[in-house]
Protein backbone atom coordinates (compact mmCIF):
# COMPACT_ATOMS: atom_id res chain seq x y z
CA UNK A 1 0.00 0.00 0.00
CA UNK A 2 1.60 3.22 -1.18
CA UNK A 3 0.08 5.58 1.36
CA UNK A 4 -2.42 8.37 1.83
CA UNK A 5 -0.96 11.87 1.58
CA UNK A 6 -2.55 15.24 2.20
CA UNK A 7 -0.85 17.50 -0.33
CA UNK A 8 -3.25 20.46 -0.37
CA UNK A 9 -5.33 21.21 2.70
CA UNK A 10 -8.70 22.91 3.14
CA UNK A 11 -6.99 26.32 3.22
CA UNK A 12 -5.46 25.70 -0.23
CA UNK A 13 -2.00 25.44 1.35
CA UNK A 14 0.54 23.23 -0.37
CA UNK A 15 2.01 20.70 2.09
CA UNK A 16 5.58 20.46 0.89
CA UNK A 17 6.62 17.95 3.55
CA UNK A 18 3.92 15.51 2.49
CA UNK A 19 4.80 16.08 -1.15
CA UNK A 20 8.42 15.10 -0.42
CA UNK A 21 7.19 11.92 1.28
CA UNK A 22 5.05 11.26 -1.79
CA UNK A 23 8.12 11.45 -4.05
CA UNK A 24 10.15 9.24 -1.72
CA UNK A 25 7.45 6.57 -1.92
CA UNK A 26 7.86 6.27 -5.66
CA UNK A 27 11.66 6.29 -5.45
CA UNK A 28 11.64 3.44 -2.91
CA UNK A 29 9.11 1.48 -4.93
CA UNK A 30 11.18 1.83 -8.09
CA UNK A 31 14.31 0.63 -6.30
CA UNK A 32 12.41 -2.37 -4.93
CA UNK A 33 11.17 -3.26 -8.40
CA UNK A 34 14.67 -2.91 -9.85
CA UNK A 35 16.14 -5.21 -7.20
CA UNK A 36 13.35 -7.73 -7.66
CA UNK A 37 13.73 -7.94 -11.41
CA UNK A 38 17.46 -7.49 -11.68
CA UNK A 39 17.27 -5.79 -15.06
CA UNK A 40 15.65 -2.55 -13.99
CA UNK A 41 12.34 -3.31 -15.71
CA UNK A 42 8.98 -3.55 -14.05
CA UNK A 43 7.68 -7.03 -13.43
CA UNK A 44 4.36 -6.58 -15.19
CA UNK A 45 2.61 -7.25 -11.91
CA UNK A 46 2.19 -3.56 -11.20
CA UNK A 47 -1.49 -3.04 -10.74
CA UNK A 48 -3.69 -0.81 -12.73
CA UNK A 49 -6.93 0.41 -11.26
CA UNK A 50 -9.42 -2.44 -11.25
CA UNK A 51 -6.95 -5.35 -11.38
CA UNK A 52 -6.37 -7.68 -8.46
CA UNK A 53 -4.08 -5.26 -6.68
CA UNK A 54 -6.14 -2.28 -7.78
CA UNK A 55 -9.19 -3.95 -6.25
CA UNK A 56 -7.36 -4.56 -2.98
CA UNK A 57 -6.45 -0.89 -2.79
CA UNK A 58 -10.03 0.31 -3.14
CA UNK A 59 -10.98 -2.28 -0.51
CA UNK A 60 -8.43 -0.82 1.92
CA UNK A 61 -9.51 2.73 1.16
CA UNK A 62 -13.19 2.05 1.77
CA UNK A 63 -12.39 0.12 4.94
CA UNK A 64 -10.27 3.02 6.20
CA UNK A 65 -13.06 5.49 5.37
CA UNK A 66 -15.56 3.49 7.40
CA UNK A 67 -13.20 3.16 10.36
CA UNK A 68 -12.61 6.93 10.34
CA UNK A 69 -16.37 7.65 10.08
CA UNK A 70 -15.99 9.41 6.73
CA UNK A 71 -19.02 7.71 5.18
CA UNK A 72 -21.05 7.91 3.03
CA UNK A 73 -18.54 7.54 0.25
CA UNK A 74 -18.96 7.61 -3.53
CA UNK A 75 -16.31 5.80 -5.55
CA UNK A 76 -16.25 7.02 -9.15
CA UNK A 77 -15.00 4.78 -11.93
CA UNK A 78 -15.24 5.57 -15.61
CA UNK A 79 -16.25 2.04 -16.63
CA UNK A 80 -19.38 0.20 -15.57
CA UNK A 81 -17.54 -3.09 -15.21
CA UNK A 82 -15.09 -1.51 -12.78
CA UNK A 83 -17.97 -0.24 -10.64
CA UNK A 84 -19.37 -3.75 -10.35
CA UNK A 85 -15.96 -5.32 -9.69
CA UNK A 86 -15.15 -2.85 -6.93
CA UNK A 87 -18.58 -3.33 -5.33
CA UNK A 88 -18.23 -7.13 -5.35
CA UNK A 89 -14.77 -6.85 -3.77
CA UNK A 90 -16.45 -5.24 -0.73
CA UNK A 91 -18.65 -8.27 -0.01
CA UNK A 92 -16.57 -9.12 3.09
CA UNK A 93 -17.39 -5.76 4.65
CA UNK A 94 -20.65 -5.07 6.45
CA UNK A 95 -21.89 -1.54 7.13
CA UNK A 96 -25.56 -2.00 8.10
CA UNK A 97 -27.27 -3.26 11.24
CA UNK A 98 -29.74 -6.15 11.21
CA UNK A 99 -32.62 -3.69 11.41
CA UNK A 100 -31.34 -1.78 8.39
CA UNK A 101 -30.95 -5.03 6.46
CA UNK A 102 -34.59 -5.94 7.07
CA UNK A 103 -35.79 -2.51 5.97
CA UNK A 104 -33.68 -2.65 2.82
CA UNK A 105 -34.96 -6.08 1.82
CA UNK A 106 -38.58 -5.16 2.52
CA UNK A 107 -38.42 -1.94 0.52
CA UNK A 108 -36.54 -3.67 -2.30
CA UNK A 109 -39.04 -6.54 -2.58
CA UNK A 110 -41.96 -4.13 -2.63
CA UNK A 111 -40.33 -1.92 -5.24
CA UNK A 112 -39.66 -4.69 -7.75
CA UNK A 113 -43.31 -5.76 -7.73
CA UNK A 114 -43.79 -3.30 -10.58
CA UNK A 115 -41.57 -5.52 -12.76
CA UNK A 116 -42.68 -8.60 -14.64
CA UNK A 117 -42.42 -11.79 -12.65
CA UNK A 118 -39.69 -13.22 -14.89
CA UNK A 119 -37.69 -9.98 -14.58
CA UNK A 120 -37.69 -10.16 -10.79
CA UNK A 121 -35.49 -13.25 -10.91
CA UNK A 122 -32.84 -11.76 -13.16
CA UNK A 123 -29.29 -12.22 -11.82
CA UNK A 124 -28.70 -8.46 -11.94
CA UNK A 125 -31.58 -7.97 -9.50
CA UNK A 126 -30.98 -10.95 -7.24
CA UNK A 127 -27.30 -10.10 -6.80
CA UNK A 128 -28.19 -6.55 -5.84
CA UNK A 129 -30.07 -7.51 -2.66
CA UNK A 130 -27.09 -8.88 -0.65
CA UNK A 131 -24.99 -5.85 -1.55
CA UNK A 132 -27.72 -3.40 -0.57
CA UNK A 133 -28.14 -5.17 2.76
CA UNK A 134 -24.42 -4.73 3.41
CA UNK A 135 -24.70 -1.01 2.68
CA UNK A 136 -23.04 -1.27 -0.74
CA UNK A 137 -24.51 -0.37 -4.12
CA UNK A 138 -23.74 0.18 -7.80
CA UNK A 139 -25.11 2.95 -10.00
CA UNK A 140 -24.57 3.23 -13.76
CA UNK A 141 -26.55 3.52 -16.99
CA UNK A 142 -26.69 -0.25 -17.49
CA UNK A 143 -29.05 -0.81 -14.56
CA UNK A 144 -32.82 -0.96 -14.81
CA UNK A 145 -34.50 2.37 -14.03
CA UNK A 146 -36.27 0.82 -11.04
CA UNK A 147 -32.97 -0.37 -9.57
CA UNK A 148 -31.34 3.01 -10.10
CA UNK A 149 -34.23 4.76 -8.37
CA UNK A 150 -33.93 2.34 -5.45
CA UNK A 151 -30.20 2.96 -5.15
CA UNK A 152 -30.76 6.72 -5.18
CA UNK A 153 -33.49 6.40 -2.55
CA UNK A 154 -31.37 4.23 -0.24
CA UNK A 155 -28.37 6.53 -0.65
CA UNK A 156 -30.41 9.57 0.33
CA UNK A 157 -32.03 7.83 3.30
CA UNK A 158 -28.78 6.38 4.66
CA UNK A 159 -28.75 2.57 4.26
CA UNK A 160 -26.10 2.81 1.53
CA UNK A 161 -22.73 3.74 2.97
CA UNK A 162 -20.52 2.97 -0.06
CA UNK A 163 -21.68 3.66 -3.60
CA UNK A 164 -19.73 2.70 -6.72
CA UNK A 165 -20.85 4.77 -9.66
CA UNK A 166 -19.89 6.19 -13.01
CA UNK A 167 -19.66 9.94 -13.58
CA UNK A 168 -23.32 10.06 -14.67
CA UNK A 169 -24.19 9.96 -10.97
CA UNK A 170 -22.62 13.42 -10.67
CA UNK A 171 -24.90 14.91 -13.33
CA UNK A 172 -28.30 16.24 -12.38
CA UNK A 173 -28.64 14.36 -9.08
CA UNK A 174 -28.47 15.98 -5.67
CA UNK A 175 -26.70 13.12 -3.90
CA UNK A 176 -23.99 14.60 -1.66
CA UNK A 177 -21.54 12.47 0.30
CA UNK A 178 -18.79 13.08 2.82
CA UNK A 179 -16.03 11.42 0.80
CA UNK A 180 -15.41 10.94 -2.91
CA UNK A 181 -12.87 8.51 -4.35
CA UNK A 182 -11.55 8.55 -7.91
CA UNK A 183 -10.29 5.09 -8.88
CA UNK A 184 -8.69 6.56 -11.99
CA UNK A 185 -7.94 9.93 -13.56
CA UNK A 186 -8.22 8.62 -17.13
CA UNK A 187 -11.39 8.05 -19.09
CA UNK A 188 -12.40 6.82 -22.53
CA UNK A 189 -14.26 9.41 -24.60
CA UNK A 190 -15.11 7.10 -27.50
CA UNK A 191 -11.93 7.85 -29.43
CA UNK A 192 -9.07 7.76 -26.96
CA UNK A 193 -8.13 7.78 -23.30
CA UNK A 194 -7.53 11.17 -21.75
CA UNK A 195 -7.14 12.68 -18.30
CA UNK A 196 -10.22 14.26 -16.80
CA UNK A 197 -10.42 18.00 -17.18
CA UNK A 198 -10.87 20.59 -14.49
CA UNK A 199 -14.57 20.99 -15.25
CA UNK A 200 -15.15 17.24 -15.03
CA UNK A 201 -13.25 17.06 -11.76
CA UNK A 202 -15.17 19.95 -10.21
CA UNK A 203 -18.51 18.50 -11.31
CA UNK A 204 -17.72 15.02 -10.00
CA UNK A 205 -15.89 15.91 -6.81
CA UNK A 206 -18.65 18.43 -6.09
CA UNK A 207 -20.66 15.52 -4.67
CA UNK A 208 -18.74 15.90 -1.40
CA UNK A 209 -20.15 18.11 1.29
CA UNK A 210 -23.60 17.71 2.82
CA UNK A 211 -25.06 21.07 3.74
CA UNK A 212 -25.54 21.38 7.48
CA UNK A 213 -23.80 18.06 8.20
CA UNK A 214 -20.18 18.14 7.06
CA UNK A 215 -17.72 20.79 8.17
CA UNK A 216 -14.99 19.07 6.21
CA UNK A 217 -15.11 16.75 3.22
CA UNK A 218 -12.47 14.64 1.53
CA UNK A 219 -11.53 13.80 -2.04
CA UNK A 220 -9.19 10.85 -2.60
CA UNK A 221 -7.54 10.10 -5.92
CA UNK A 222 -5.91 6.76 -6.71
CA UNK A 223 -2.83 7.16 -8.90
CA UNK A 224 -0.80 4.35 -10.43
CA UNK A 225 0.99 6.06 -13.30
CA UNK A 226 2.77 9.30 -14.12
CA UNK A 227 0.23 12.07 -14.21
CA UNK A 228 -0.01 15.77 -13.58
CA UNK A 229 -3.05 16.58 -11.56
CA UNK A 230 -4.70 19.68 -10.18
CA UNK A 231 -5.83 20.66 -6.71
CA UNK A 232 -9.02 22.47 -5.81
CA UNK A 233 -10.47 24.15 -2.77
CA UNK A 234 -11.42 20.73 -1.42
CA UNK A 235 -9.17 18.69 0.83
CA UNK A 236 -6.99 16.62 -1.45
CA UNK A 237 -5.56 13.24 -0.55
CA UNK A 238 -3.49 11.32 -3.08
CA UNK A 239 -3.59 7.56 -2.73
CA UNK A 240 -0.45 6.17 -4.32
CA UNK A 241 -0.42 2.72 -5.84
CA UNK A 242 2.81 0.98 -6.79
CA UNK A 243 4.49 2.36 -9.92
CA UNK A 244 7.35 1.09 -12.06
CA UNK A 245 8.70 4.53 -12.85
CA UNK A 246 9.53 7.55 -10.75
CA UNK A 247 6.51 9.79 -10.70
CA UNK A 248 6.63 13.48 -9.95
CA UNK A 249 3.28 15.10 -9.37
CA UNK A 250 2.76 18.76 -10.12
CA UNK A 251 -0.08 20.44 -8.27
CA UNK A 252 -1.86 23.52 -9.45
CA UNK A 253 -5.00 25.32 -8.50
CA UNK A 254 -8.01 24.37 -10.59
CA UNK A 255 -9.51 26.98 -12.85
CA UNK A 256 -12.87 26.12 -14.31
CA UNK A 257 -14.55 27.60 -17.33
CA UNK A 258 -17.30 30.09 -16.60
CA UNK A 259 -20.58 28.96 -18.08
CA UNK A 260 -21.87 31.57 -20.49
CA UNK A 261 -25.39 31.35 -21.85
CA UNK A 262 -25.53 31.22 -25.64
CA UNK A 263 -29.33 31.17 -25.78
CA UNK A 264 -30.77 34.12 -27.64
CA UNK A 265 -34.42 34.86 -27.04
CA UNK A 266 -36.28 35.86 -30.20
CA UNK A 267 -39.64 37.58 -30.57
CA UNK A 268 -41.06 34.32 -31.92
CA UNK A 269 -39.90 32.42 -28.82
CA UNK A 270 -41.50 34.99 -26.50
CA UNK A 271 -44.81 34.87 -28.36
CA UNK A 272 -44.73 31.08 -28.43
CA UNK A 273 -44.10 30.85 -24.68
CA UNK A 274 -46.80 33.37 -23.88
CA UNK A 275 -49.34 31.57 -26.06
CA UNK A 276 -48.65 28.29 -24.28
CA UNK A 277 -48.74 29.89 -20.83
CA UNK A 278 -52.10 31.50 -21.63
CA UNK A 279 -51.50 34.73 -19.74
CA UNK A 280 -49.72 33.25 -16.74
CA UNK A 281 -46.75 35.58 -17.21
CA UNK A 282 -45.66 38.56 -19.29
CA UNK A 283 -42.83 39.03 -21.75
CA UNK A 284 -40.88 40.91 -19.08
CA UNK A 285 -41.16 37.90 -16.78
CA UNK A 286 -39.76 35.60 -19.49
CA UNK A 287 -36.79 37.87 -20.18
CA UNK A 288 -36.06 38.45 -16.49
CA UNK A 289 -35.83 34.73 -15.75
CA UNK A 290 -33.37 33.92 -18.51
CA UNK A 291 -29.92 32.74 -17.46
CA UNK A 292 -28.43 35.09 -20.06
CA UNK A 293 -30.28 38.03 -18.51
CA UNK A 294 -29.12 36.97 -15.05
CA UNK A 295 -25.50 36.98 -16.22
CA UNK A 296 -25.91 40.41 -17.81
CA UNK A 297 -27.43 41.89 -14.64
CA UNK A 298 -24.73 40.28 -12.50
CA UNK A 299 -22.04 41.85 -14.70
CA UNK A 300 -23.52 45.37 -14.45
CA UNK A 301 -21.68 46.40 -11.23
CA UNK A 302 -18.31 45.36 -12.70
CA UNK A 303 -19.07 47.15 -15.97
CA UNK A 304 -20.05 50.28 -14.03
CA UNK A 305 -16.77 50.20 -12.11
CA UNK A 306 -14.79 49.82 -15.34
CA UNK A 307 -16.65 52.75 -16.94
CA UNK A 308 -16.02 54.94 -13.89
CA UNK A 309 -12.34 53.99 -13.91
CA UNK A 310 -11.99 54.81 -17.61
CA UNK A 311 -13.78 58.13 -17.16
CA UNK A 312 -11.44 58.98 -14.29
CA UNK A 313 -8.40 58.13 -16.40
CA UNK A 314 -9.77 60.17 -19.32
CA UNK A 315 -10.33 63.21 -17.10
CA UNK A 316 -6.66 63.44 -16.18
CA UNK A 317 -5.34 63.03 -19.72
CA UNK A 318 -3.42 65.90 -21.27
CA UNK A 319 -5.75 67.47 -23.85
CA UNK A 320 -3.01 69.47 -25.55
CA UNK A 321 -2.60 68.65 -29.24
CA UNK A 322 -6.18 67.43 -29.57
CA UNK A 323 -6.68 69.41 -32.79
CA UNK A 324 -3.54 67.91 -34.37
CA UNK A 325 -4.69 64.39 -33.43
CA UNK A 326 -8.11 64.99 -34.98
CA UNK A 327 -6.50 66.30 -38.17
CA UNK A 328 -4.15 63.29 -38.31
CA UNK A 329 -7.09 60.92 -37.89
CA UNK A 330 -8.95 62.66 -40.73
CA UNK A 331 -5.92 62.36 -43.00
CA UNK A 332 -5.63 58.62 -42.23
CA UNK A 333 -9.29 58.12 -43.18
CA UNK A 334 -8.80 60.04 -46.43
CA UNK A 335 -5.75 57.92 -47.28
CA UNK A 336 -7.69 54.70 -46.65
CA UNK A 337 -10.53 55.85 -48.93
CA UNK A 338 -8.11 56.87 -51.69
CA UNK A 339 -6.26 53.54 -51.48
CA UNK A 340 -9.55 51.69 -51.80
CA UNK A 341 -10.55 53.81 -54.81
CA UNK A 342 -7.12 53.35 -56.42
CA UNK A 343 -7.28 49.58 -55.96
CA UNK A 344 -10.68 49.41 -57.65
CA UNK A 345 -9.30 51.40 -60.61
CA UNK A 346 -6.25 49.16 -60.93
CA UNK A 347 -8.33 45.99 -60.98
CA UNK A 348 -10.63 47.11 -63.79
CA UNK A 349 -10.93 44.35 -66.45
CA UNK A 350 -9.41 46.44 -69.23
CA UNK A 351 -6.29 47.01 -67.10
CA UNK A 352 -5.66 43.45 -65.90
CA UNK A 353 -6.45 41.57 -69.14
CA UNK A 354 -2.84 42.04 -70.29
CA UNK A 355 -1.55 40.12 -67.26
CA UNK A 356 -3.85 37.10 -67.72
CA UNK A 357 -1.54 35.01 -69.88
CA UNK A 358 -0.88 31.25 -69.69
CA UNK A 359 1.66 30.34 -67.01
CA UNK A 360 1.04 33.31 -64.72
CA UNK A 361 -0.17 32.62 -61.16
CA UNK A 362 -3.09 34.85 -60.25
CA UNK A 363 -4.63 35.21 -56.79
CA UNK A 364 -8.41 35.57 -56.83
CA UNK A 365 -10.36 36.62 -53.75
CA UNK A 366 -14.13 36.38 -53.38
CA UNK A 367 -16.09 36.69 -50.11
CA UNK A 368 -12.85 36.57 -48.07
CA UNK A 369 -11.84 33.29 -49.77
CA UNK A 370 -8.58 33.35 -51.76
CA UNK A 371 -7.94 31.00 -54.69
CA UNK A 372 -5.01 30.72 -57.08
CA UNK A 373 -5.35 30.34 -60.83
CA UNK A 374 -2.66 29.48 -63.38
Amino acid sequence: MGGLYLVVDENELFREDNFVKLQDTFIKKKLENDRRNGNGRSSGRIAKSGTAQGGSYIYKIVKMIMECKFQPVISFSFRRRKCEQHAMSMSKLEFNTDEEKEVVEQVFRNAILCLNEEDRNLPAIELMVPLLQLGIAVHHSGLLPTIKELVEFFFQEGPIKALFATETFAMGLNMPAKTVVFTSVKKWDGDSHHYIGSGEYIQTSGRVGRRGKDEQCICIIMINEQVYFLASHLTWCCFLQSASHFVLFCLFKLSFKIQVSTFRLSYYSILNLMSRAKGQFTAEHVIKNLFHQFQCEKALPDIGEKVAKLEQEASVLDASGEAEVAEYHKIRLDIAQLEKKMLSEITEPERIIFFLVPGRLVSHKWNDVSTFII
